[in-house]
Formats: C-alpha cells, structure tokens, sequence
C-alpha cells in the first residue's frame, strides 16, 4: 500500500507448494470462466511473463496478473478499480522474479485458532488432510485457509465497503442471466449460494464472509455450506 495513496493497493498472492503445468493450466482455464460469469468484456490473456502467465485488464474494473517464479505461482491484483494498470503489474512481477536467492521458502502451517473449528469440515471439502494452514487477521477481520496437494478452500471476511460486502450483494441480487443464480442457505443472519458453491453469509454483528475453494470447478455445495455453518461461530 501506498501512505500517500490509502486506495493505491497491490494485493499479493503467493503458492506456498510448487505448481505444476498440469495445475497451472487447470488454474487459467477457472479464471477464464469466472471472468465470463461475472459479464466482463474482457477476455483473459497472456500475462506477458512467460507462457505460464495469464492476465485481465478490463476497461472497467482492477486488473490482475498470474504469473510462475521457482514453479511458484503468484498472484498480483490491483485492489481498487482505477488505481493501477497492468504496466504497473509487470513492472512488480519482474522485480518479484529477480529476488536473489528466489522466493524464501514459505512456512507450511500458520495457524489461528478461531479457524480450527472449521478444519474438519474444510477437509472435506478439499478431499483429504490439509498439509497447509494459512489463517490471519487482514486489516483486523479473521481469514482462514486450507491446502492439499490438489485443492485448497479459504474463508474471508470484512465489512461494508469491502469485497466480501460486495460479492454477498452480488451474489444475492443474481438471477438466471450471465452470472449462476443462486439461493438462500442457512448460515449466519442470511446466507446465499451459487450454484458453483460459492457461497457468502452476513453475520448479526455486519460482517461479510465469503467461502470459495480451488480448482473452481471441483467446488461442491454442500460441503462448503457444512464448512460456513462449522466456521460462523468465529464470526458472531
């Protein structure tokens, strides 16, 4: 983040197992559906960081740029819509790539303990024993995350003004048009899901949480409403 520039924020995503091409692949090819639900014009493209990279630069929203380094993936995403451009990206994926040494290793396991509640039913949704915890506060709002080998699942929360506000309305207010409609779940003061399984819940206390899991496209309902249920007590 910039001090002088509070909105001018770079979020930044980093593996902590190696990614494979196989895996890579499958990652761009869920980023390229998402990005044709949610009714973007723009159509992801090569990230201009090699032929592992892909990128979307939309006229109208925050672009992002998914690039590898050390078989490492890494995520890079303009958090405000018209405070960054691609170029800036770049700019920051190569300086990224240039580290001595590459990427430190990164910790497997970071845990809190708000997040354990959550961790059986978070095996369930990513199909087996989760070698990777990575649990935080961001910004002061609990974040908990799980990962094998092959599937990950991850749980965010802030409050009005932040992303998890925004996909719960969108998620609430979407029909049968470009984006999946979804429906009503019981979880939290009122919870929605799409019919992918991604799912978003409003507490009692005005946090917004949201639940999604990777690969996109192996995501399953009800597994993931069981982890919303398991996990919401952290939030009220």
């Amino acid at each position: 983040m910039d001090p002088a520039q509070p909105t001018h924020r770079i979020q930044v995503l980093v593996s902590i197992l190696p990614v494979t091409d196989a895996q890579a692949a499958r990652y761009r090819k869920a980023d390229e559906v998402d990005t044709t639900q949610r009714g973007y014009a723009a159509k992801v493209t090569g990230g201009r960081m090699g032929s592992s990279s892909w990128a979307l630069d939309p006229a109208a929203a925050a672009p992002w740029l998914v690039f590898r380094t050390g078989n490492r993936q890494v995520r890079l995403r303009v958090v405000t819509d018209g405070a960054g451009t691609m170029d800036e990206l770049v700019s920051i994926a190569h300086a990224i790539t240039t580290v001595p040494g590459g990427l430190p290793v990164a910790k497997p396991r970071t845990v809190r303990l708000q997040c354990d509640r959550g961790s059986a039913a978070a095996e369930h949704v990513i199909g087996g024993t989760a070698v990777v915890r990575r649990d935080a506060l961001v910004d002061g709002h609990l974040w908990c995350a799980w990962g094998s080998e092959a599937a990950s699942v991850w749980v965010m929360s802030g409050t009005d003004g932040s992303d998890q506000a925004f996909d719960f309305q969108l998620v609430h207010d979407a029909g049968t048009g470009t984006l999946d409609p979804s429906h009503r779940v019981s979880v939290g003061a009122e919870g929605w899901q799409q019919s992918d399984g991604y799912l978003v819940f409003r507490t009692a206390r005005g946090q917004f949480v949201s639940i999604s899991a990777a690969p996109n496209d192996e995501m399953k309902p009800v597994p993931i409403v069981m982890l919303a249920r398991a996990i919401s007590p952290a939030y009220s």
